[in-house]
């Protein structure tokens, strides 16, 4: 899977999947490009700012059709953050959805071009997706989506 990474020092912890399992493993990290493209898994953490773009081949809501992007994170218990989406060329529409029960916690979005939320997680720390959206059907193009 693919992880855009924010500034920060990061400890990577192997395991196994099942309990008292144990064995060789390979772990391998590169620098690759940050593009999301389709309808692909990638997990983000907080501090980061990446340019991306909405595409007709990307995840899709068919009632408009809607297109639009997935970002995976693990949010603490009280921790705050703050997502902005902005684009040139649509109206950016946000949700994020507690993935546990599928709860639509925050959205933003409307009319303009820029889309923002702060959201503090009450609960125990959880996982979580956020939808960077467009606002209109069919819309695609250029935005840029920073977590704080």
């Amino acid at each position: 899977f693919r992880v855009l990474l924010g500034t920060s020092s990061y400890l990577i912890d192997a395991n196994s999947l099942s309990p008292g399992i144990s064995g060789a493993y390979s772990l391998s990290t590169a620098i690759i490009a940050a593009d999301v493209s389709g309808c692909e898994e990638v997990w983000v953490t907080p501090g980061i700012s990446t340019t991306q773009a909405i595409a007709a081949s990307d995840c899709v809501d068919a009632s408009g059709p809607f297109y639009h992007d997935e970002y995976l994170l693990r949010i603490r218990s009280g921790q705050s953050l703050t997502v902005s989406q902005s684009s040139p060329g649509f109206d950016p529409f946000m949700l994020l959805v507690r993935l546990d029960d599928q709860a639509v916690v925050a959205t933003a979005g409307g009319t303009g071009t820029d889309a923002s939320f702060t959201y503090t997680n009450p609960g125990a720390a959880t996982y979580y997706a956020i939808v960077a959206a467009t606002n209109l059907p069919s819309k695609t193009g250029a935005y840029t989506l920073s977590i704080q």
